[in-house]
């Protein structure tokens, strides 16, 4: 990271715990045993909760499924959690202000950078405030990606973008893009070794013209 507070807001992701709004071992003991011996043997298996609903997320070789409890105490299999639930859970964490909506993250959105891939299940949800700050959750998950106010999404221009030329016109073309990080990287070197090698020149002067 290049800057770290002092220019740019913090991309800080707080209040997780608000936004599960049960607490993971409440969630855990949703699940009935007998369900989860029924299941395959998965990788992993990782217990999460959203505006006080759990889930399970199962997660195999090669793919991963969401998992919740029905009244019927039978186990509910889907890809990802309902928008309308991510974004009444935004809104009990941030009721002050409250939330313009929520939307997929298109594949070509330039605000996705390399340094941080967003998943395709990746959702937006807009809050009301001054900065119109974007939470952004995995809707696979629950998890929360980001917290971008006004300050962050212009340290991605000025930062990702022209630092790392991280621009949306390169997605296509990262041959491009990789040749003129090599060049900037070059050009940088050979500016600090003009530097060097004037330095050296004026410390062999002053050290003959005290000898």
């Amino acid at each position: 990271m290049v800057d770290r507070g002092a220019l740019f807001s913090l991309d800080q992701i707080a209040l997780v715990e608000g936004l599960r709004g049960i607490g993971l071992a409440v969630a855990a003991e949703s699940f009935p045993v007998l369900q989860l011996r029924k299941l395959h043997i998965p990788r992993e298996i990782e217990v999460t909760a959203v505006g006080g609903h759990p889930f399970l997320v199962v997660r195999a070789a090669a793919s991963s499924k969401l998992m919740s409890v029905e009244e019927a105490g039978t186990l509910h299999t889907s890809r990802v959690i309902p928008d309308e639930l991510l974004l009444s859970a935004v809104q009990s964490v941030w009721p002050a202000v409250g939330a313009v909506g929520i939307q997929a993250i298109a594949q070509n959105d330039p605000y996705r950078v390399r340094s941080n891939p967003l998943p395709d299940t990746a959702r937006r949800i807009v809050l009301n405030d001054r900065t119109h700050t974007w939470i952004q959750v995995d809707a696979a998950s629950g998890q929360i990606l980001s917290v971008t106010d006004r300050s962050r999404r212009l340290y991605r221009w000025l930062v990702d973008g022209l630092h790392c030329f991280d621009l949306p016109l390169f997605s296509q073309a990262e041959p491009l893009r990789h040749a003129l990080v090599v060049l900037a990287a070059t050009t940088g070197l050979l500016f600090c070794s003009t530097g060097v090698l004037i330095g050296l020149k004026r410390l062999r002067r002053s050290v003959t013209a005290v000898s």
